[in-house]
């Protein structure tokens, strides 16, 4: 898979060693507080993930993975296994190549 799903899930890196996650921008969206909370908050104040969320997260992966069957013909790169750097530096790399808006940006 190209690294754009891969860095998402694994955060960005920003400044100060803090990292932008998919997550993160979705959270902000529900709660303008709560990305500040989980990066800065008391964890001990923090409730546990619930097993029906956990579950969620589960379904929205297998139906990524389900999308990503439907690709037949497109490449796809699994980053995965890299690290944080050099899945970043893969997924720059891919960029730069790519047609269309993500390639002419560079």
């Amino acid at each position: 898979m190209h690294g754009a799903h891969a860095c998402a899930a694994r955060g960005i890196p920003l400044r100060h060693g803090m990292r932008l996650t998919a997550q993160d921008l979705y959270n902000y969206t529900k709660c303008a507080h709560r990305v500040y909370l989980d990066a800065n908050g008391d964890p001990a104040e923090k409730s546990e993930v619930s097993s029906f969320v956990k579950l969620l997260w589960e379904m929205g992966l297998q139906k990524e993975l389900e999308h990503l069957g439907t690709l037949a013909g497109t490449p796809i790169e699994d980053l995965k296994a890299l690290s944080l750097q050099a899945a970043a530096e893969r997924t720059d790399a891919l960029s730069a190549r790519a047609p269309g808006p993500a390639g002419a940006a560079r």
